[in-house]
């Protein structure tokens, strides 16, 4: 980074979220894997629903109480499916690691990601530089869910993205973030998730410089993760079938739809 010569765990938050089953299913793994291979003066913040983790010194633990209020509503709201409603639980976690946050930059891991090997602090510095507002994987779709309408969607894959909280665009960026959770605004976006979420406020701050995991491919992908400078030290166990082979077993009842 430009202006430190260090980053550690006061420029950095890196969290997550799950409950009990999905804990058991992948994100005690996830959460041993970050401990093992992620620099020891990192720890990470869990978002936890109704249960409680095993204490450990690198880990922070905030229920879901502590969420916003509105949190519950949305929950609750008829008009929102249950798609909807489980990707809200890691927007309402990292809207409140961004209303909350003391550190420089908050890293979202999701609780699928499985951390394979040391990931050396001076690749995150190379990925989050002082003058980006974001660290992200840019996925556009030209057609709709349905594939039968044209248009141009900036869907992030949000498997691991980064924000720089000290960017003067920061609060711009949190605050369309959260409108769109607030007023249930799904206007312009290709489906009511947390990514889509995510683009629709980059793209309320256009000027914003941000650093695309996914700027120089050839092609696009679905789940680009494994084809960045990142895919070496971290696995995305992002479909449902890859969850299945990952745990060896059936994962109907804990997993929502492919993402895409």
């Amino acid at each position: 980074m430009e202006s430190h010569e260090k980053m550690d765990n006061k420029m950095i938050q890196v969290i997550t979220s799950f409950n009990q089953l999905y804990y058991d299913l992948i994100g005690r793994d996830s959460v041993d894997s970050f401990l093992e291979h992620w620099p020891k003066d990192l720890s990470l913040t869990c978002y936890v629903e109704g249960f409680q983790m095993p204490s450990n010194a690198r880990i922070t633990q905030i229920d879901f109480s502590q969420l916003d209020p509105d949190y519950a509503q949305y929950q609750l709201d008829p008009s929102l499916n249950q798609s909807m409603k489980k990707f809200a639980k890691k927007a309402y976690s990292f809207m409140h690691a961004m209303h909350h946050s003391q550190a420089e930059w908050i890293v979202w891991l999701d609780a699928d990601v499985i951390t394979v090997q040391p990931l050396p602090i001076q690749l995150l510095q190379r990925v989050m530089q002082s003058g980006d507002l974001a660290m992200y994987m840019g996925v556009t779709y030209y057609t709709d869910k349905s594939g039968t309408i044209a248009g141009n969607w900036l869907v992030p894959e949000t498997g691991v993205f980064a924000v720089n909280t000290q960017h003067e665009d920061f609060a711009a960026f949190r605050a369309e973030y959260c409108r769109r959770y607030h007023d249930r605004d799904q206007n312009d976006l290709r489906r009511y998730y947390d990514n889509d979420v995510f683009g629709a406020a980059l793209l309320a701050v256009p000027d914003a410089s941000i650093f695309d995991l996914c700027a120089n491919f050839k092609k696009s992908y679905k789940t680009p993760l494994r084809h960045t400078i990142l895919g070496d030290h971290l696995i995305h166990y992002k479909a449902k079938h890859s969850k299945a082979e990952y745990v060896q077993g059936d994962v109907d009842g804990i997993c929502v739809p492919d993402n895409d």
